[in-house]
């Protein structure tokens, strides 16, 4: 349990995505949806876009296990226009390259889904 009272919120958001995360390489896909979730929650009340993109791709992978392929699509998509407009914000080459280095992560992960969803639904135009 996280002592809510030490950490701030951003930092709460992080440690429950790590347990999440640490949840989901053990299969326990219910538990990392759970603090997938809460961590979502919790960076949807603070202005830290750029963890909440990298907490709403760890829900759509959690989502993708479970096989809830569309709410996955839905978290990946807002996830990658989050660091979309963080990156074209930003002024600095250098910095925008390792954006869309990051970047390459999230959208390698959504062409994999809508792979997926091409084989469930092939004529849904997912291809």
């Amino acid at each position: 349990i996280i002592n809510r009272a030490l950490v701030d919120k951003v930092t709460e958001a992080a440690i429950l995505r790590k347990i999440g995360h640490i949840a989901l390489t053990e299969g326990q896909i219910e538990t990392a949806l759970e603090n997938f979730s809460k961590a979502v929650e919790i960076c949807r009340t603070t202005e830290d876009k750029e963890i909440l993109s990298i907490v709403l791709l760890s829900l759509a992978k959690a989502e993708a296990k479970k096989g809830n392929l569309e709410s996955a699509q839905k978290n990946t998509e807002e996830a990658i226009s989050l660091v979309e407009k963080i990156r074209s914000r930003v002024q600095n080459t250098d910095l925008r390259d390792s954006f869309s280095v990051n970047l390459k992560n999230f959208y390698g992960f959504y062409v994999e889904l809508l792979m997926e969803r091409h084989k469930t639904e092939p004529n849904k135009g997912f291809a």
